[in-house]
């Protein structure tokens, strides 16, 4: 699947823009808040339905405007799809394929698949264990399509437990044990298929880290869990730790609480990982995640790269241009001369003041 072209009206602070793509590297490049990021939020929605910087539609749109529009076109197959999407400051957004507007903007990622790095996914490593839970329910909403149900499904249920630890109203116990029923068949179905995930990320992830890394370090991922793998284990230990749920009001058990244990070298890297080896092993899970993606779906995402180069050296940025080569790539960068000189084949674009504009090659 690739991306063809883009048109922007009155999204963040572009008028008017229509983009050309091709395949391979796209690289934009300018000065700092001038667009670029923008620009790559602008392709995640048509992709995901919504922002990775906001979760304010109206901060989508242009100051001073009513409404602002976005339409891709892609292509799968040599079949191509158009995505419009409209934001208003009045109305719901609207989203359509090929002229059929859906129901629901979420229905999109069936549609356009895309991995992304940001600077604020350094969180995967040096974030709380949400943050690693986070990455994994991602990759399984993206490649599982009973485990968006499941997850709702087990987080209701904890939801509901909680505020009955809270309130202990009548028939509180027989309450308690039929939530612990429901949580624990969840519960066992998750920590299942998150365990398998980890797994193959583990397989994928090392050797791409220590590609990127140049050689010179080991890195590791280990899936922890307090909950048992049967349910009739989680009832048994729900009950263990009943009289510390009501004394703190919480569900203690379960795999809200999992971790994804990530090392350098042997050291928790959440503790010990400078900025730019946190920023090599988040690149090795979103290439990891990149790879699952295209196993599971028999495409190709598009990888939009957001400020990727920063605390990387000329080493290292050499290795993750050799690796992203195969796929369509969107690179952001304040400084192009590096990738001017290793990426002769890449498409250049200047973006300056809400202005894009593509780059005649040397070639």
């Amino acid at each position: 699947m690739s991306l063809r072209e883009l048109v922007l009206i009155n999204f963040r602070n572009y008028e008017y823009e229509k983009i050309p793509f091709f395949e391979g590297c796209h690289v934009f490049y300018g000065p700092n808040a001038q667009g670029k990021t923008n620009l790559l939020e602008s392709v995640y929605i048509t992709a995901r339905g919504q922002s990775f910087k906001t979760t304010t539609d109206r901060k989508l749109i242009r100051f001073g405007e009513r409404s602002a529009y976005i339409r891709s076109r892609v292509c799968e197959a040599e079949r191509e799809k158009e995505v419009e999407i409209k934001f208003s400051m009045v109305d719901r957004k609207r989203v359509r394929i090929n002229q059929v507007e859906l129901e629901s903007a979420a229905a999109l990622a069936e549609q356009f698949d895309v991995v992304l790095f940001a600077p604020e996914n350094l969180e995967l490593v040096q974030g709380a264990p949400s943050e690693r839970r986070a990455y994994m329910d991602s990759i399984l909403l993206g490649t599982d399509p009973a485990y968006r149900s499941l997850l709702r499904s087990y987080e209701k249920t904890v939801f509901q437990r909680n505020q009955l630890l809270k309130t202990q109203g009548a028939w509180f116990l027989e309450q308690l044990k039929s939530y612990d029923q429901q949580l624990a068949s969840a519960a066992v179905a998750l920590v299942k298929k998150r365990q398998a995930l980890a797994d193959v990320l583990q397989r994928e992830t090392v050797p791409l880290h220590y590609a990127l890394s140049g050689k010179t370090e080991q890195c590791s991922m280990a899936y922890r869990t307090n909950c048992p793998t049967e349910e009739q284990d989680v009832l048994e230990a729900l009950e263990e730790t009943r009289k510390r749920d009501l004394e703190m009001r919480n569900t203690e058990i379960g795999p809200h609480r999992d971790e994804l244990e990530l090392t350098i070298n042997a050291l928790p890297a959440r503790l010990f990982a400078s900025q730019g080896q946190a920023r090599t092993l988040t690149l090795a899970c979103k290439l990891a995640e990149l790879k699952l993606r295209e196993q599971k779906h028999g495409h190709r995402p598009l990888l939009l790269l957001d400020d990727v180069f920063s605390e990387l050296d000329d080493k290292r940025a050499y290795i993750l241009l050799e690796l992203i080569r195969p796929f369509q790539s969107l690179v952001t960068t304040n400084e192009a001369t590096f990738l001017q000189q290793e990426q002769k084949d890449a498409h250049f674009y200047r973006v300056e003041s809400g202005k894009i504009t593509l780059q005649a090659r040397s070639d």
